[in-house]
């Protein structure tokens, strides 16, 4: 199979017209010939020495990740840093690299979708929708950052806590919460992959009393905290176990059989409840 044909699959699957323009995030095929053939694929969050260690040890032709391998010009690519001796590698093995950026984040079916759904949420809708196309804007969206859906019988934070543990092998996760709103309970909650302020606004805005994100600022959540809401904060690592997931399933149903896609093997690494109250 051409790598060319990998990336038309990928793009129905993640667009990159959902990237985020104003960062202008550099997405697709970085690195590599759309014209190679390909039989083993690496699905990785990102690409790094480990990564193309075991590129090379798998004779991998493509590595599929979510952080693009490149993500500033750049004016040589030379063995005197760490990024030149990671391209000069991927270029002497020819191995092509692809990246989906925040696209995944926003894709029906990506991050924010397969968080929620994890979650068992009910009544699912998007945050920020976002067309994947320039005049798409007036279609109906199924796209675009975050989520937010709601239980029908509130949970407790303590509920919710052991609940994402138990999903993800962890031992605890960051929980911000005002001391003032010890012991609420959450019926709306919102999913953000990734929250900054913009989304976290969009949150509130619609009544969400719970944040669920894998990554936020201690600003941002304690700003959340001071109008009585809750954010609890996964580690980074589970954004890269559920693009790993995501991205490997669905490459096994839409790509022959004949292509192997394979993920780096790692132990996931233990982290403790801290539970941060203003």
């Amino acid at each position: 199979m051409k790598c060319s044909d990998i990336e038309k699959q990928l793009e129905l699957f993640i667009p990159k017209g959902l990237a985020q323009t104003d960062k202008k995030e550099n997405t697709g095929l970085i690195v590599g010939r759309s014209d190679k053939n390909v039989s083993t694929i690496i699905v990785a969050y990102r690409i790094d020495q480990e990564t193309i260690d075991y590129a090379v040890s798998a004779q991998a032709d493509m590595i599929i990740s979510y952080e693009p391998i490149i993500e500033e010009p750049i004016l040589t690519i030379g063995s005197t840093n760490y990024q030149g001796r990671l391209l000069l590698q991927l270029l002497r093995h020819d191995i092509a690299c692809y990246a989906t950026g925040s696209s995944f984040d926003k894709c029906k079916g990506g991050s924010a979708d397969w968080l929620a759904s994890r979650l068992e949420l009910s009544g699912v809708y998007i945050t920020e929708p976002q067309a994947s196309y320039a005049g798409m804007e007036d279609t109906v969206c199924q796209s675009g950052k975050g989520r937010i859906g709601y239980y029908k019988k509130k949970k407790s934070l303590e509920e919710l806590t052991d609940m994402i543990c138990n999903l993800f092998s962890l031992e605890g996760i960051n929980a911000y919460i005002s001391k003032r709103d010890d012991g609420l309970t959450f019926s709306d909650v919102a999913v953000v992959v990734w929250a900054d302020e913009k989304s976290i606004d969009a949150a509130m805005e619609r009544g969400v009393q719970l944040i669920v994100t894998c990554g936020v600022s201690s600003k941002e959540a304690m700003k959340a905290c001071s109008e009585h809401r809750a954010v609890l904060e996964l580690p980074g690592e589970t954004a890269a176990h559920i693009f790993e997931t995501c991205v490997e399933q669905y490459l096994s149903e839409v790509l022959s059989s004949s292509i192997e896609i394979l993920t780096i093997p790692m132990q996931r690494k233990s982290r403790f409840l801290k539970c941060r109250k203003e």
